[in-house]
């Protein structure tokens, strides 16, 4: 488990063990029926997922339907004009809010890296096997499919090039490409030469025609490992209004994070996923044991919320500023 994290998951379950014994005494929802932003077929909002279909948000008196989106900016936007009531989020896009002034409440840290630098057939690749930074070197020069111009995935995959020596606003030419209906074909037929790719791009292309160039989780490749790319988050005119709604939306996501990392739920997981994604069985089981150590969470710590400007944008040449913790960060939700 990653260092900033650890005791994360000890905590959260002893907070678990509280709420399963004296739920008796929280007070009703004022707001029963909401909406949650999801991912469309992404793990990225695997959580709010798993407490929804698994019951943990009815367990609490709400009752949740899905707003479904397909990128990041869509997902916030949905909280900020009102069509949803939470979704999840990526600092990136909190602490540019922050700045023009608006109020967010983040109350867990969902999920680290899931990506890869994946190369298309016949992309020269003369230090692959040195691994990285050289593989990543050889990247210079190529075209990379990413999900839109100016994204959070657009700026990840700018920190890894950077660590590895490249300038990505020389070397590399950014393509956006979307999700996956859109991105695989745009590899298959040349229109870029990689991917900065997420599950499940490399299960749905055939052996042989691929190339993977960088898997940059599970600590293999160290550039985004403290990288949070989305946690549970409401606006704090949400939380003012519906306290008691978003302490209940608290206490059943992460009773679902514990549920999604305990080990004798695995059969279950894999149905998640194959719900989420489309894939059949034993697709759904090769993305979950591949995947599941991207599940950093789900603690919120000023260490790791500081440790967050690498993964975004310079301002005048330096890295930005993080919001005051206490500001952004529901610590009585998130345990602290």
């Amino acid at each position: 488990m990653n260092k900033l994290l650890k005791g994360g998951t000890a905590l959260v379950s002893a907070c678990a063990v509280t709420i399963a014994t004296t739920s008796a005494a929280w007070a009703e929802p004022e707001k029963s029926d909401i909406k949650v932003t999801a991912f469309t077929g992404s793990l990225v909002t695997l959580i709010e997922r798993v407490a929804v279909w698994e019951g943990f948000l009815e367990k609490e008196g709400l009752n949740a339907s899905f707003v479904e989106v397909t990128n990041g900016p869509a997902m916030i936007a949905s909280v900020l004009g009102g069509s949803a009531d939470f979704t999840a989020t990526a600092p990136i896009f909190a602490w540019n809010l922050y700045e023009k002034g608006e109020c967010l409440s983040m109350f867990g840290a969902e999920i680290g890296s899931f990506y890869s630098f994946v190369a298309g057939e016949g992309v020269d690749l003369p230090n692959l096997d040195k691994g990285f930074p050289d593989s990543v070197r050889d990247l210079k020069g190529k075209r990379i499919g990413v999900v839109g111009r100016g994204t959070a995935t657009e700026q990840w995959a700018s920190t890894v090039l950077s660590d590895a020596g490249l300038d990505p606003e020389k070397d590399v030419t950014f393509v956006a490409t979307g999700g996956m209906t859109t991105a695989l074909p745009a590899l298959e037929n040349g229109m870029v030469d990689a991917l900065f790719s997420f599950p499940p791009n490399e299960n749905n292309l055939e052996p042989g025609t691929f190339t993977v160039v960088a898997r940059l989780f599970d600590s293999e490749v160290p550039s985004l490992a403290n990288m949070i790319q989305a946690g549970p988050v409401s606006t704090c005119t949400f939380k003012q209004e519906y306290p008691e709604t978003q302490a209940a939306y608290c206490r059943a996501w992460h009773a679902a994070y514990d549920f999604t990392l305990d080990p004798a739920n695995t059969k279950a997981m894999e149905g998640v996923v194959s719900k989420i994604m489309g894939v059949d069985e034993a697709a759904a089981t090769d993305i979950w044991e591949t995947y599941k150590g991207a599940l950093i969470g789900p603690l919120w710590t000023e260490e790791t919320w500081a440790a967050q400007a690498k993964y975004l944008p310079l301002v005048d040449g330096k890295p930005m500023s993080p919001p005051p913790f206490a500001d952004m960060i529901d610590q009585s939700c998130s345990g602290r």
